[in-house]
């Protein structure tokens, strides 16, 4: 669902304003409509450091900080679309790219709670047309924890110049079948978006839907994810974050490279909002079972679950393990960071290349104390 138009009127009419008051800097670091809702340290610190960064052209996104459920921080940087001058705000979308994993998960593992998918049968089951020898090796298991042997299928040699026809999760499928098993399902770890494009076509085929349609009503219907949406190129709304990337000079400028249209590997525009909201359904155990949702918090090769990459606390400046996820392209990232000892949820999506994961990390670092206030 849309933002109101009178939000996105408001959110031009305030660009216009700043704009004509100040200077570009200056609007840069205030674009953003929602003030913190709880002041002073760390949270103090964070907005201004978040300020400087969106006021040197170093951020552009929206991020939320949560503990305990509780939301403490929920705010906008920059610009969703630099040329129209339309401002991110916290209801802002963003395309999370591979963060939509997580998603398919989560879908797997509603259809395994209803007795419909063992994870531990091979592929054959659900899929009768995968080639053999690869469908009786590959079980839902290591789709879900890229340990198939699967690879890219954007890799294909006729995927570049069909993307933008690739709309539905069976044109994808097609491409991944003619895929050979890079090394024996379950001996190794390699990232397999092709593995994740599979998952979607076996819930399409024990549901009798469009995987969008599943996850749509199964997963953002439910939690009120109103925000959330596998958009078209042709089909966005104008106020949704478009990507920019950085010339030789450092200038920003859109990036026109088409990106991928959205599948179960990846491509879905959300919210930070929305995004808490799946996390603490996650965490809470509302969407799933218990059962179910510790199975997606297990780390299994290379610490990832199902869906999601659980960091130990070896890997964290705050000595602190998390559950999340992250995604990018060339032009935008996004990272979701749950630290599971206080209940830290850390929420960063960008418009800007790679961005997000520094400023992930630096707020981690304000809010354990691990920086002093001058940086």
């Amino acid at each position: 669902m849309r933002p109101h138009a009178r939000t996105v009127e408001r959110l031009r009419l305030g660009s216009l304003a700043l704009a004509l008051g100040a200077t570009v800097a200056t609007v840069l670091a205030v674009a953003c409509w929602a003030e913190p809702s709880i002041q002073g340290d760390p949270v103090a610190e964070i907005d201004a450091r978040l300020r400087q960064h969106t006021e040197a052209e170093r951020f552009s996104g929206t991020v939320l900080i949560a503990r305990s459920g509780e939301v403490l921080y929920s705010k906008g940087f920059g610009f969703a679309d630099r040329e129209a001058r339309l401002l991110n705000s916290e209801n802002t979308a963003f395309n999370i790219c591979s963060m939509g994993k997580t998603f398919t998960a989560a879908a797997v593992m509603l259809l395994v709670e209803e007795g419909h998918v063992d994870l531990g049968a091979p592929i054959s089951t659900y899929l009768p047309d995968f080639p053999e020898e690869m469908a009786d090796q590959v079980t839902a298991h290591h789709l879900l924890t890229h340990t198939s042997g699967l690879g890219n299928y954007m890799a294909h040699r006729d995927f570049d110049r069909n993307m933008a026809r690739l709309t539905t999760i069976e044109q994808l499928y097609e491409l991944v079948k003619q895929e050979e098993l890079e090394f024996p399902p379950g001996t190794r770890f390699s990232y397999a978006n092709s593995g994740y494009v599979v998952l979607g076509k076996i819930i399409e085929n024990v549901s009798g839907q469009s995987y969008f349609d599943f996850v749509r009503v199964r997963i953002f219907q439910l939690l009120g994810m109103q925000e959330t949406e596998f958009y078209l190129p042709d089909d966005r709304p104008e106020e949704v974050a478009l990507g920019y990337t950085r010339e030789g000079g450092g200038q920003l400028q859109r990036e026109e490279h088409r990106a991928p249209n959205p599948a179960s590997d990846g491509g879905v525009h959300s919210t930070v909002g929305d995004l808490f909201a799946f996390d603490r359904a996650l965490h809470e155990a509302t969407l799933l079972s218990e059962p179910s949702r510790d199975m997606m918090f297990t780390p299994n090769l290379n610490g990832y679950g199902y869906g999601l990459s659980i960091k130990p606390p070896d890997e964290h400046a705050s000595a602190r393990t998390s559950i999340g996820h992250t995604g990018g392209l060339m032009d935008r990232s996004t990272v979701l960071r749950h630290f599971i000892d206080d209940d830290t949820v850390i929420i960063v999506l960008s418009n800007l290349p790679a961005i997000a994961y520094e400023i992930a990390r630096e707020i981690e670092a304000v809010l354990y104390g691990l920086e002093d206030s001058e940086h």
